[in-house]
């Protein structure tokens, strides 16, 4: 029980602190704000509006292929955690290992579809690109 008491409070100080910084920015300029920001974090591509197959392609891979990646990991770190709650029992340490080898296959898995993908997207934008450029 203490340590749920524990575990609680630390999260919600955690959070507290966090939102702290989230609070004092005003709603008026808050669009100027994102358009700044997503220009800044877009591809040089997007700001120039590309329009070309092979660029938006490779863009929506990208974006998935990350977004999977950041589920694997979150379910990484559930494995992870189940397995230090597993108290010992040898059938709960049994599921947690495997919620985390799946995990593993599965960000190794993401990773090489990255790699692969980026691989054709290139080669298909060189194929079809005119000469001289």
């Amino acid at each position: 029980m203490l340590n749920r008491l524990i575990l609680l409070s630390t999260t919600l100080a955690l959070g507290c602190s966090l939102m702290a910084g989230v609070l004092p920015v005003q709603a008026q300029g808050l669009a100027g704000t994102l358009q700044k920001g997503l220009n800044a974090a877009a591809p040089d591509e997007l700001k120039q509006g590309e329009t070309d197959p092979a660029t938006i392609a490779g863009n929506l891979i990208s974006a998935v292929l990350g977004l999977l990646g950041a589920v694997l990991l979150a379910y990484l770190l559930y494995g992870g955690y189940k397995y230090m709650t597993a108290r010992g029992e040898s059938e709960e340490v049994k599921k947690a290992i495997g919620i985390i080898k799946d995990a593993i296959i599965g960000l190794v898995i993401i990773v090489l579809a990255y790699a692969i993908s980026s691989y054709v997207i290139a080669a298909l934008a060189g194929a079809t690109s005119k000469p001289g450029q």
